[in-house]
């Protein structure tokens, strides 16, 4: 999942001579580094523009700029435009930090011709560094499946639930002995002929002297979703596992995959065991994000 887009749009109503009433639709992103174009208008006649004006006069839309064309300029005095084209059109929008303006920008016109709009926006999220993304989260729908926001989709793993054959790898360790380590991500599993301590559990490991440990309890899994530079990272977390260990299970999205593997990663710190889960199960499905959108759920490779 990479960087959302965080939107406000509004309408500013504009006479010009008494006449012609012109609705500016601008939409801007709300970002503090300002480096993406916003989302199409929607709306009807100014559908797959970011800037447009509807004249009540001649009853027709005129498209001032299109998604993917935005571009930021800077001037002597430091002062921030943001350009949109739409052919020989072009929108210009003049970016004014102003702190009081905090739930939604205002957008005012300085003039409109019939190749050029250039609005104003003041809005705190043109003050460099003051205006964040909103953090992305998965909603537990139940212990293996959650929603992520933004419309990013849901992450189900019932596909890969068996709590008689649960997902396993078998590793050797530093002094040259072999652990194996079972997970499941979605019911209770026991192993056969362990001690005791792998019964009922989300994940447990079983070294090469039998001793067996418990790593996390089912009814005890987070999610958590974690930001890597542009993008981020869905973690399953399950603890209360035998004397206080706990296991981070990291989903790696590959739809390619014909069978999910688990590989373990490493121990760190003490008793936190990290595992990376990869297959066609752990993608996003159904999201409801429109293809502009840069932001998706990808785990570490």
């Amino acid at each position: 999942m990479r960087l959302s887009s965080d939107l406000q749009r509004r309408t500013y109503q504009h006479r010009e001579s008494g006449q012609a009433q012109q609705s500016i639709d601008g939409c801007i992103r709300k970002h503090e580094s300002l480096l993406q174009s916003c989302t199409a208008i929607s709306s009807a006649g100014c559908a797959g523009s970011t800037a447009c004006i509807y004249s009540a006069k001649t009853k027709s839309y005129t498209s001032y700029g299109s998604p993917g064309t935005g571009n930021f300029t800077t001037d002597e005095s430091g002062n921030v435009s943001l350009t949109y084209s739409s052919g020989f059109r072009k929108s210009v929008v003049r970016l004014v930090c102003d702190m009081s303006q905090r739930q939604n920008p205002d957008f005012r016109v300085i003039s409109v011709s019939s190749i050029s709009l250039v609005m104003e926006m003041r809005y705190i999220c043109a003050c460099g560094g003051q205006c964040l993304p909103p953090p992305v989260v998965c909603n537990a729908v139940d212990d293996c499946s959650c929603k992520l926001s933004q419309g990013l989709g849901t992450v189900d793993l019932h596909a890969l639930d068996s709590s008689v054959a649960p997902l396993r790898t078998r590793v050797l360790d530093q002094s040259g002995s072999w652990n194996t380590y079972y997970y499941n991500p979605c019911s209770n599993f026991s192993v056969a002929g362990s001690l005791g301590n792998c019964e009922n559990v989300a994940a447990c490991q079983i070294d090469s002297a039998n001793r067996d440990y418990s790593l996390g309890l089912q009814r005890t899994v987070q999610f958590h979703v974690s930001q890597l530079s542009e993008e981020h990272a869905l973690s399953l977390v399950y603890s209360s596992g035998t004397d206080g260990r706990q296991v981070n299970v990291l989903l790696q999205c590959n739809p390619s995959l014909s069978m999910a593997k688990l590989d373990f990663v490493q121990e760190n710190p003490a008793k936190t065991y990290n595992f990376v889960l990869e297959g066609k199960e752990a993608c996003p499905r159904n999201g409801t994000q429109t293809s502009h959108s840069r932001r998706r759920v990808k785990t570490l490779d």
